[in-house]
């Protein structure tokens, strides 16, 4: 993926719990920055500021590429925790917030300003929808306001992006089971 701002000369792609930077044109990674080498970058996307990677083990990173000591040495920028593993991850508009779905079922806006707090908990679609079903996927639509996820049974949620109340959710008649 490009990094933020428009600039084509380089490519961030995060692996291994850290952050490397590509240039096309070259075989090999030109620089990388690592805060463990343990496996497992579950999710990512990019927010204002770098790179954000989501860990197996719940870990959330924040690769700063603008107040790196030089353009090609990312900086870590911010480390917080989700429930768990992350396993998708949503910019919304202006870059500076983030949806989280984890593996616990649970899907949290964060302001990557302020990543030690979360900013809302999206809320559960109905009484019944088992926390263990998790989202695989999320979206952006309704002009930026809405945010849409498939989760592991084949249901769609959508919530407003910004408080986090629920919509409506579409649920096949297996969600009721478990996954798999």
């Amino acid at each position: 993926s490009a990094p933020p701002g428009g600039g084509t000369d380089y490519v961030a792609i995060g692996t291994s719990g850290g952050a490397e930077l590509w240039d096309p044109l070259a075989p090999m990674p030109l620089q990388v920055s690592y805060v463990d080498r343990a496996p497992g970058v579950k999710a990512q996307c990019f927010v204002r500021g770098g790179l954000l990677n989501g860990m197996l083990g719940g870990r959330v990173l924040l690769w700063d590429f603008r107040a790196a000591t030089s353009p090609l040495r990312p900086r870590l920028h911010a480390m917080f925790e989700a429930a768990s593993q992350p396993t998708a991850m949503l910019p919304l508009p202006g870059g500076c917030h983030v949806v989280v779905a984890d593996i616990s079922g649970a899907v949290t806006l964060y302001d990557v300003r302020r990543p030690a707090a979360f900013v809302a908990r999206l809320q559960s679609s109905t009484p019944r929808a088992p926390t263990r079903i998790h989202h695989l996927g999320l979206c952006l639509g309704g002009g930026g306001r809405v945010v849409y996820g498939g989760d592991a049974v084949g249901g769609v949620c959508a919530w407003e992006a910004r408080s986090g109340e629920c919509l409506w959710r579409a649920a096949p008649p297996c969600a009721d089971r478990a996954p798999g």
